[in-house]
């Protein structure tokens, strides 16, 4: 064989070689942004950890929950009627979002009971320079809006404990939703921004509490 077709059969090899490098980058990528695209989807459908906050005794007196040294999570809440008090939520982030419109409120299934009231409270804030805007919906579900920035970016694993005064009525099981419209820039290989509306849910029972002796 003469050094003339041994060169073309050289550059041959390089050049099928240097293809098959390039189609596994390219499947790679592919692979890659796919599995990226898939966990992105999954964190937006379920962003929050969202629970229900026992304060501690010391930081704050609560009367519809017994309370001790250590701050305590749970899903659902037990209240007495026609009492006024104040619940906490412990949201933490599981990717990191920027907040626009959020509500919250509740559900009743099945009858016309009266729904329990809230407003957006801060029991650990003594004065602050501007009131956050609000309105109350027709469903009495309370829109918190216009809020700095600042306040509307929830970073990745953060703990956020937005708060209510809460006033309750008739007896009955009651779902606690949590509103948020989001978005999010991106996630690892995803650049592209996306836009979510997500809702949180937790239980509310109102029933007298028996005292214990």
């Amino acid at each position: 064989m003469e050094s003339a077709d041994l060169l073309t059969l050289t550059f041959s090899g390089i050049a099928a070689l240097t293809g098959v490098i390039s189609i596994g980058v390219i499947a790679r990528r592919w692979w890659v942004r796919r599995k990226d695209y898939k966990e992105f989807e999954e964190l937006l459908n379920k962003p929050f950890e969202t629970h229900f906050l026992i304060p501690s005794k010391e930081k704050y007196r609560i009367k519809y929950a017994e309370q001790d040294e250590k701050e305590q999570l749970v899903d659902e809440l037990i209240i007495p009627p026609n009492t006024e008090d104040v619940i906490f939520l412990w949201i933490k982030p599981r990717i990191s979002v920027e907040l626009g419109e959020r509500y919250f409120g509740f559900e009743v299934e099945g009858n016309r009971k009266k729904k329990p009231e809230i407003r957006y409270y801060n029991p650990f804030v003594i004065e602050q320079s501007r009131v956050p805007d609000y309105y109350i919906d027709w469903h009495g579900y309370y829109h918190l809006i216009g809020l700095p920035r600042e306040q509307s970016l929830w970073r990745e694993g953060e703990v956020y404990v937005p708060s209510f005064k809460i006033r309750t009525y008739d007896e009955g099981n009651y779902t606690f939703q949590a509103i948020f419209h989001l978005s999010c820039n991106g996630y690892k290989s995803i650049k592209e921004k996306k836009h979510k509306v997500i809702t949180n849910r937790l239980k509310l029972i109102v029933q007298q509490i028996e005292s214990k002796v």
